[in-house]
């Protein structure tokens, strides 16, 4: 995974796992809440705001990139999770 500045109190994240289903889990270890944007090819999908001291877990599509934005100090703590599909045992 890679962090990528993109100015003070801007970051983002790159999906290692980006050609599989991936779910990312994230914990604001900071004092301050952060504020997480999800794009498409530069488009706002979603922004979620995440308090202090607060974990997340959602999914990411193949095309998506995290930033996460900050007015005050903060530490964050990411994992990127590939989804593997189960399929049933056949009796």
């Amino acid at each position: 995974m890679g962090i990528i500045g993109q100015g003070p109190g801007r970051d983002a994240a790159i999906n290692p796992y980006a050609e599989d289903p991936t779910a990312m889990v994230i914990k604001n270890l900071g004092p301050a809440p952060v504020s997480i944007r999800i794009e498409e090819k530069r488009l706002l999908v979603q922004t979620i705001d995440l308090e202090a001291q607060r974990r997340l877990r959602f999914p990411l599509s193949k095309d998506e990139m995290v930033f996460f934005d900050t007015d005050g100090m903060s530490d964050v703590k990411l994992k990127f999770i590939r989804i593997r599909e189960t399929t049933s045992l056949q009796k």
